[in-house]
């Protein structure tokens, strides 16, 4: 991958206030790939102890979106659709994200959210629409 947009992607993630209040930190980043994490805390949860819906669905998206990304060209969620399979109370949960179909105009992303001791909690996938050509 081109350190341009890979530098790119990181300046835009870093500055995204909804994903860092929202703890979400990234640990991969590749073409076409990225995974992201969220370390579960009290405000991750629902009222019922387990990790909220919002949560997995954020997780799904900001990983796919720095997947979709990775061309350094410009996208926007266009459909998503989330399994909620588990869910957990506690720990790691962490989004892997791949491309699986790219086009001019539009890419579609699996994104699996696995716990730490690596149950699979959600299967999505996301489809998002190219808005304009390269952004680096």
């Amino acid at each position: 991958m081109n350190q341009e947009i890979i530098d790119f992607n990181n300046k835009n993630l870093e500055g995204n206030f909804y994903s860092n209040r929202n703890h979400v930190e990234f640990s991969a980043f590749e073409d076409d790939y990225a995974e992201a994490y969220i370390d579960v805390v009290e405000d991750t949860l629902n009222h019922n102890g387990y990790v909220h819906g919002g949560a997995y669905t954020l997780l799904c998206d900001m990983a796919s979106g720095a997947a979709v990304h990775s061309n350094g060209e410009n996208y926007v969620t266009q459909n998503m659709n989330c399994n909620f399979i588990s869910t957990v109370g506690s720990g790691r949960i962490t989004a892997k994200a791949r491309i699986i179909k790219r086009t001019h105009s539009f890419a579609i992303c699996d994104v699996k959210i696995y716990s730490s001791d690596e149950k699979l909690l959600v299967s999505a996938t996301v489809t998002y629409y190219r808005i304009s050509g390269k952004q680096v």
